[in-house]
């Protein structure tokens, strides 16, 4: 046995265990056939391994699983890092939807107050404005009378003497 595992190497011994237990068989029955002894099965159960080659072997398949481990977090974070591309594009566009949306309503109410005020315009004169002044009947009027130069006219602008 212990010179056919010479031959494998000791990362391969227990995929390899078919093959050994069969070259191994073979050369049994040669030393058995001499004897009158019938060899029905080899079958190698467990290996145990120097320390030094079990924590070698230990130590790589760690370093592999960490590595592996790595590998897979740095899928899970791009991942997760195109989640949050993903929706802060996602707010980006309705934000930039709703900004379109608040400047055509904007546009559309300034457009017609702009109608109203120049159609307003086209149709009020001094004369309507004051026949609609005159027209409330619950009203206070003042009158200003006004001179040549459509300034107000003042009238007893002295003081008057003091009352005791």
């Amino acid at each position: 046995m212990r010179s056919e595992f010479s031959h494998h190497q000791h990362n391969d011994l227990a995929k390899e265990s078919p093959a050994i237990e069969q070259t191994v068989r073979d050369k049994l029955e040669e030393i058995a056939d001499k004897h009158y002894i019938d060899i029905d099965q080899i079958a190698i159960r467990h290996i145990d391994y120097d320390d030094t080659v079990t924590s070698a072997i230990s130590r790589k398949i760690a370093t592999r699983q960490q590595a592996e481990q790595k590998i897979y977090e740095v899928q899970i974070a791009e991942r997760d890092a195109e989640i949050v591309r993903t929706a802060a594009r996602g707010r980006a566009d309705a934000t930039r939807i709703q900004a379109d949306g608040d400047a055509a309503g904007i546009l559309a109410r300034g457009t017609a107050q702009a109608e109203a005020q120049e159609k307003l315009g086209k149709t009020l004169t001094p004369a309507y404005l004051q026949f609609k002044a005159f027209d409330n009947k619950d009203g206070s009027y003042f009158f200003v009378p006004v001179g040549k130069d459509n300034l107000p006219v003042i009238i007893n602008a002295a003081p008057g003497p003091k009352k005791p």
